[in-house]
């Protein structure tokens, strides 16, 4: 967010309504974006749909993960063979 704290407070005003402007077109813009998306997409918003099921799983799954503590295990896993960032890894591997 820019710095509102001009030597004027006009033009602090006038910077303020120009972000809230904006923020407020952009926000219109995504609102009716997404229903058009909604309106093509019908299928994900049928709750009793197979997309609907098998997210409902997936978070089960998830928060057994988290449960059990598994969820540590992955990151730790991913951490220690290198595999979150393979650039560097190769680059590594090149000296």
């Amino acid at each position: 967010m820019a710095s509102i704290l001009p030597a004027s407070f006009v033009r602090g005003f006038i910077y303020l309504l120009a972000y809230a402007a904006g923020l407020s077109l952009m926000l219109l813009l995504i609102a009716l974006l997404g229903g058009v998306f909604v309106s093509r997409l019908g299928w994900l918003a049928n709750p009793s749909g197979l997309f609907h099921r098998i997210i409902g799983v997936l978070f089960i799954i998830v928060g057994l993960a988290v449960l059990f503590g598994l969820d540590k295990k992955a990151q730790t896993y991913v951490l220690d063979r290198g595999w979150y960032n393979p650039i560097s890894n190769f680059e590594q591997k090149l000296n």
